[in-house]
Formats: C-alpha cells, structure tokens, sequence
C-alpha cells in the first residue's frame, strides 16, 4: 500500500498568469528582396535599423485604456499613462504579490501536518483558492484543504478531517488569518466531542469558546450580533440535529463583515448525507463543497510549503 501523503499548493500561478503585461507589436522589414545588389545592401541596413528599434523600444509597455492598470512579468503593479505601462508600484518578491494591478500582501507558510480518516473537498467552477491541500491515495489526489478570501475582507479555511483540527490550528497562524485582528475572540458550535474544548481532550484549544450543537437564537437573522460577538467561528457541522439554517447568516457574518469562518467535516458514516448537504448550504457561496466520501485512516505526516498566500499574518513561533 502507498503511504498517502499530504501537500498544499497556493493558487497563485493563476494570479500570475493573469498579471501579464501587455505584448508590443514588433515592426517588421521594408521590403523583400528585388534581386538587385544595392537593394539587398538597404535590406540589411533596414534590418540593423529595425534591430536597434526594437531594442530601444519597451515591447512590454504599449497599452491602449488609460487609467488601466495590470501586473508586469516581474510582479510589479503598472498604469497605463500616455500609452504606456508605468510602474506604480514595486512588490517585494517572497514578501508581496502582484494581483488585479496592486501589490498585495502575503506570507510563506511552512509546516507539517498529520491526516486520518476524512472525506474530500471540491471547487466549484468558477471559484480558485488562494490555498488548497490534498493527500494522494492509491494514486489519486483527493483535496482536504481549502482557503481563500470571501467577501473583500472576510476568510473561509475549509478542513476535511476534524479529528486534527488542533494541529491544523497550531500549524500556522490560522486563527489570525480568519481573524484579522491581533487576538481574534473564536467560537465554536456543532458536534459536542470535536468541536468544544470540554469534549474530546487535546481536539479543540482551551482558547475556542463552544457556543452548544447550534447557535444561540440570537443570532438568527442578525449577523451583525455574532459579528459583533466574534472574529472566527469553527464549525464542526455532523451529529447534531440542524435545527436552523444557518448560511445567510453566516456568509453575511464572514462577506459583509469580514470575520473568519472554518467550516470541518469528516469522513461518510460519521458524516451523514443530510449533514453533507447542510453544511454545503452554507460553503457553496465560497465555492467549496465537501464530497461525502470515506478516505480510509491512514495517517502521514509530510513537511508542506506554501510560497506569498495573500493575508496570512506572520507566523506566531
């Protein structure tokens, strides 16, 4: 049996594809050749003068909208003034991101993490992650991992595995990516065992306050209450009764309000189909769905990197 092996890749390259600059038309020759000695001397001397232009010319800084901006080959931030790319702003490479035309911050997060039974994540068509992870078994590569920027300031980091929630937490500074704040102030709510302190030892940090199988009533139908409450919620959405439907709540509380949202599942037959499908109600809007399968338990741990993801604090060491 292959030992499965878990590795995270930051969506970036996407990113970087599309921060291209704009290509310069190149001027070609004068005119072919008419068999005649002094015409073939001009020819050459019309291509010496070509070479030089084409030399002196930036091939990479013509552009037509004014005002337009984009991301040059070496992911500084350029504008389009006069008809040309003008860098507006120098990104640190390894420390900053060319993205939609503007430096943007970013962090390499390096860590090893361990993985048991779970089930598996999809990305829906027309969503990208800034972050994703995947453990490969029997030769197929099954995504357990996923983060990304919801909303302009809110956070989603989806886990697959909720038994090692806690070495997901202690992995890299997870908390303050959801949060955003220096101490983010985290609840938890779903399944008694994994998701509160007092459940399972060892499973969720003394750190997280669990708010019950549900959320206070409270809460329904106003997010700004729970966001006032809260910077993260953890949500471990099997065993329990799905009382109330969260998602609007939720999205409004990570997309409008910009607080951190980590929603956990587990592998099928712990997880039923009815929890799946509930807890996609919510994670669709973000364009994660979890696929209700049973990855068997077989624990790995592997050294990850993953290189400039957008908005990750520093690492707390």
């Amino acid at each position: 049996m292959k030992t499965p092996f878990i590795w995270l890749c930051a969506a970036l390259a996407a990113s970087f594809s599309g921060c291209s600059s704009a290509e310069g038309t190149s001027n070609g020759s004068d005119g072919d050749s008419d068999g005649d000695t002094d015409t073939d001397t001009d020819i050459d001397t019309d291509t010496d003068t070509d070479t030089d232009s084409d030399t002196d010319t930036d091939t990479d800084s013509e552009c037509e909208e004014e005002g337009a901006i984009t991301c040059l080959d070496d992911l500084t931030a350029a504008t389009c003034e006069g008809g040309e790319w003008v860098v507006s702003e120098e990104c640190d490479e390894g420390a900053q991101l060319c993205q939609d035309g503007v430096c943007e911050d970013c962090e390499d997060i390096s860590f090893s993490i361990q993985t048991m039974q779970s089930c598996a994540i999809s990305i829906l068509d027309g969503f990208e992650m800034d972050a994703e992870g995947f453990i490969n078994l029997y030769g197929d590569d099954y995504r357990v991992f996923a983060m990304d920027r919801w909303g302009e300031n809110g956070h989603v980091l989806a886990w697959c595995d909720s038994t090692t929630i806690n070495s997901l937490l202690e992995a890299f500074n997870v908390i303050g990516y959801l949060g955003q704040v220096d101490d983010p102030v985290v609840a938890s709510f779903g399944d008694f065992y994994l998701c509160n302190p007092a459940g399972l030892d060892g499973y969720m940090p003394d750190y997280v306050s669990y708010l019950g199988e549900d959320l206070p009533a409270e809460y329904q139908g106003h997010p700004e209450l729970m966001a006032a409450d809260f910077d993260v919620l953890i949500f471990c959405g099997f065993r329990i009764d799905w009382p109330y439907d969260w998602s609007a709540e939720i999205q409004s509380f990570v997309v409008e309000h910009g607080k951190g949202f980590l929603p956990a599942m587990d592998y099928e037959s712990l997880v039923t189909a009815e929890d799946f499908a509930n807890m996609n109600l919510i994670t669709d809007a973000a364009g994660i769905h979890f696929e209700p399968l049973n990855l068997e338990w077989a624990a790995a741990a592997v050294d990850v990197v993953l290189e400039c993801v957008p908005d990750v604090p520093p690492i707390i060491e």
